[in-house]
């Protein structure tokens, strides 16, 4: 026989959900991304106006082209033009995860995160791009940069390989930062 109307036992209450991360994740994530986009670019601006300023004692003495000059002041500036909106994108992204921790979205975040552990199947990848790739590119661009300053390789095939390097610079710091986002997040709670 079944009672009716029996007070049901006091300890009977359901657990609140866990509290679903996935926004805060995701807006991290973003300025994740953004950080490393903005310092791939900055990198690249800062090897820009190092050729800059290394071929004005040549411009003076007429050993380069002013045309060369023109080319390389310009995409300077086109480098100066993408860490701006890089930059800009970040300061989004920063008062998004701002707005949602419910603080003013102008206070500064810098978001960091652990490299990929060992165990990652991303990190023989990323340790690939870190040893060996990133480096040879730079050197290779040290080597395009003395070519083309005695008259080897020319302004636009030193500007291709240079915005090359860039992008192989830039894809690295995201794969590295999302490897190293998703391996903390699985690690943490079961992967939410």
């Amino acid at each position: 026989m079944i009672a009716k109307n029996q007070p049901k036992p006091a300890n009977t209450k359901v657990p609140p959900p866990p509290p679903d991360f996935s926004a805060i994740d995701n807006d991290f994530l973003q300025i994740l991304l953004a950080q490393a986009r903005a310092s791939a670019a900055r990198q690249s601006q800062d090897r820009l106006a190092g050729w800059n300023k290394a071929i004005q004692p040549r411009l003076e003495t007429q050993s380069i082209s002013s045309l060369d000059a023109e080319i390389l002041a310009h995409a300077e500036k086109q480098a100066a033009s993408e860490v701006a909106r890089l930059e800009a994108n970040l300061r989004h992204a920063i008062a998004r995860a701002n707005a949602v921790a419910g603080r003013p979205t102008a206070v500064p975040l810098l978001a960091v995160v652990e490299p990929a552990p060992p165990s990652n199947e991303d990190a023989p990848g990323l340790e690939l791009f870190e040893k060996d790739v990133v480096p040879r590119g730079q050197e290779l661009l040290k080597k395009l940069f003395q070519s083309y300053s005695v008259s080897g390789v020319s302004i636009s095939e030193l500007l291709w390989q240079e915005r090359q390097a860039t992008q192989v610079e830039m894809n690295y710091r995201v794969w590295a930062v999302t490897a190293a986002f998703e391996a903390t997040v699985n690690a943490s709670s079961g992967g939410r």
